[in-house]
């Protein structure tokens, strides 16, 4: 049984086919026990997270979801890992090894694919950042609208961010600065006023020689930030549209060695434009 809520959530079974839960808290308390697999969650916890303006019969409901949930889950399940929803002293817990989730499967495939990185093996990290990225289907907990998933579902975007930049570092460290422009260009379009991808632009374009339209891209930002926020960019963006006028190497975020490191094929090529 896979469960996910990367997107909508969702139970999957081993086949593939994709079931409830049923919507409303029912949703959102199998969200919140995703989120919290592995660790108990109070009865009183799970009522605050719930509701805004808890009903004087919010211990009930919750007693009422739980059960209902407990349910679904066993139907799915195969019987080979026990229960996956068990009552403790004063709450629930959903078991770890009766179940899996894309949120673990990310957060698994991310800080491998971090780790690959850090040890300058950029092939195999670019396919397990990918992989990471591969387990979102949208905004993750959509369905749900309870009051704990504005702050839930930050924590995750958030995440989601961070692999997204770790994918780009990886790519420019293996010199794919095609598909770091591919990637970088529509996420500029929806996050105008991120320094982070420009400055991964400028490295792409500067890695293809393309000095010009790296100079370009620092007008660019330097424009947008100025009318839209009325600031002017930061130092590692100043920094690095210094170099490339003064036409230094550059290579890689965070001075990885590869082919986009210093010296290799992310060198600015001083007087190409």
């Amino acid at each position: 049984m896979q469960l996910g809520i990367l997107g909508p959530v969702e139970i999957r079974r081993r086949d593939g086919a994709r079931l409830g839960p049923r919507a409303g808290r029912e949703r959102s308390l199998l969200a919140l026990l995703v989120l919290n697999t592995g660790y108990v969650l109070p009865h009183d916890r799970i009522v605050d997270l719930l509701w805004e303006d808890p009903p004087g019969s919010a211990r009930a409901q919750v007693y009422n979801l739980v059960s209902g949930l407990r349910r679904r889950l066993r139907a799915e399940a195969d019987g080979t890992d026990g229960e996956a929803l068990v009552t403790t002293d004063g709450g629930y817990l959903l078991r770890s090894g009766a179940h899996t989730t894309d949120l673990a499967v990310f957060r698994d495939h991310a800080s491998r694919g971090r780790g690959e990185a850090e040890a300058g093996r950029f092939g195999r990290a670019a396919e397990l950042l990918s992989t990471a990225l591969g387990c979102w289907r949208g905004t993750a907990l959509s369905g749900c609208s309870e009051p704990f998933v504005p702050a839930a579902r930050q924590g995750l975007e958030e995440e989601r961010w961070r692999t997204v930049e770790a994918l780009l570092d990886t790519r420019l460290a293996l010199g794919e600065y095609e598909r770091v422009l591919a990637d970088v260009d529509p996420l500029l379009a929806r996050h105008p006023h991120r320094e982070d991808l420009y400055r991964r632009r400028m490295l792409a374009l500067a890695g293809q020689g393309r000095r010009a339209d790296a100079l370009a891209c620092y007008r660019e930002a330097y424009r947008r930030l100025g009318d839209d926020l009325g600031v002017g960019p930061g130092a590692q963006l100043r920094e690095l549209h210094r170099r490339i006028l003064e036409g230094a190497a550059v290579g890689a975020p965070d001075g990885a060695d590869g082919p986009g490191g210093p010296g290799g094929a992310g060198a600015v090529r001083r007087g190409r434009r």
